[in-house]
């Protein structure tokens, strides 16, 4: 689970740098496979709940699906379970299927947002 580990890790880099709670807002780019079969393999819902602050050795298999179903229709999550942010799934987790990137033909961008729309 991959995926999940990468968003956490994400979201705990924006924590070690006092930037969680100014967050409103986060993007993710998959390339390559993972954007090929990312549905197919459950990478979209690994990657809710990584940055939900889930990782894949602690999460109770049984509390996945709901949760997901959560996010999904309240269309907002809580970043590491601390600090709720809106997330639009079609706008908010992006799947190039017809690009890489060039250190890796599977690689994933996570994105953070101010406020006022600055990246960080």
């Amino acid at each position: 689970m991959g995926p999940m580990r990468a968003a956490a890790d994400f979201v705990g880099s924006l924590a070690s740098k006092d930037l969680l709670l100014q967050t409103h807002r986060v993007r993710v780019e998959l390339y390559g496979s993972l954007a090929l079969t990312g549905h197919g393999h459950g990478t979209d819902g690994a990657i809710l709940l990584g940055l939900c602050g889930e990782l894949p050795d602690r999460v109770d298999p049984e509390t996945m699906a709901p949760r997901l179903r959560d996010i999904r229709s309240a269309r907002s999550l809580a970043l590491r379970g601390v600090c709720t942010i809106p997330f639009a799934e079609p706008e908010d987790l992006v799947f190039h299927k017809d690009q890489t990137l060039a250190a890796h033909p599977n690689g994933m961008r996570f994105n953070a947002f101010d406020s006022s729309g600055e990246s960080y």
